[in-house]
């Protein structure tokens, strides 16, 4: 397997993995009805640990269906993908700009 190759498919992997956990802890924070805050950074603490392994487009698609999964199901109204309250639009928007932020960290310490 050519490296190039290799590559895409390490990425590959870590996108489905980054997937899985972010259904898991989707799952965990409904079933302990967390509020909006905590999902956000438990979102936010996986997106960051496969920062450390990850490259930045995985990490960029997987932030867009965190903030996603967010709307979706801990704004008000719930399951749907409208957002009612301007401080829950200012959380959701500032989310994709701090994983970057983080991600150009981590890339810096490597």
């Amino acid at each position: 397997m050519r490296g190039q190759d290799k590559r895409l498919l390490n990425e590959a992997g870590y996108l489905l993995l980054g997937l899985i956990a972010v259904a898991v802890l989707t799952a965990l924070c409904l079933w302990l009805d967390v509020p909006l805050v905590s999902a956000a950074f438990s979102y936010l603490i996986v997106i960051v640990l496969l920062s450390l392994v990850s490259s930045l487009p995985s990490l960029v698609i997987l932030s867009v269906i965190a903030v996603g999964c967010l709307d979706y199901f801990f704004t008000v109204p719930f399951f749907s993908f409208t957002v009612d309250y301007r401080q829950d639009i200012i959380a959701l928007a500032t989310r994709p700009a701090s994983r970057s932020s983080r991600r150009l960290d981590c890339t810096r310490l490597r």
